[in-house]
């Protein structure tokens, strides 16, 4: 046996073990909850930056898949503890597809190509992630506005949100600086 046909199958756990993880932490972040106006704050947003950033786009999206099919499967694993099909259509129904777009954004900046194995600077690390919370919040907010039927304009949907852009910049640091951890302490599967 070569050593890449051992090794083959000890990444591929290791990397879908990583999947696992990520997917129980965003669920997890679901019960840190802070509940403000109809959409809550919660610590999901932390953990799916941080998914992306780890796993990369692919693996980043299995986690997002993962837990979302959870979700569907009875499992409480949404913000407050809810589950099945109607948490997704609910007022907070954009933002699992705004979990997925964010995943792929930031899994964009881990990826670091066979020629280098050099991980980007913080900065750029957190321009993608700005990129991730613009994509995570557009279908968000795009959901609540029609979820509201007409009650609220498409501007006032975008002002009930924003402040939640504001503390979402709070958790890309924050995932950032984690992620630029671990990679340090090589700890990713990446």
């Amino acid at each position: 046996m070569t050593q890449s046909t051992i090794s083959t199958p000890v990444a591929a756990v290791h990397s879908l073990a990583w999947t696992a993880c990520m997917a129980a932490l965003i669920s997890v972040g679901a019960f840190l909850m802070f509940p403000i106006f109809a959409v809550p704050f919660t610590m999901q947003t932390f953990f799916v930056l941080l998914a992306g950033f780890i796993l990369g786009p692919v693996q980043g999206a299995l986690a997002i898949i993962l837990y979302i099919a959870a979700g569907l499967a009875g499992l409480p694993v949404f913000s407050g503890g809810k589950s099945g099909y109607l948490a997704l259509v609910g007022p907070t129904g954009g933002f699992f597809l705004g979990f997925l777009l964010a995943v792929l954004a930031t899994g964009l900046a881990s990826q670091r190509g066979k020629e280098s194995a050099k991980v980007k600077g913080p900065v750029v690390l957190f321009g993608y992630g700005v990129v991730a919370l613009v994509l995570l919040f557009a279908p968000g907010i795009l959901w609540f506005h029609q979820w509201m039927e007409g009650k609220l304009t498409l501007w006032e949907a975008t002002a009930a949100m924003g402040h939640f852009f504001g503390l979402d910049i709070i958790k890309l640091i924050g995932a950032v600086t984690a992620y630029r951890f671990l990679i340090r302490q090589r700890l990713t599967p990446l």
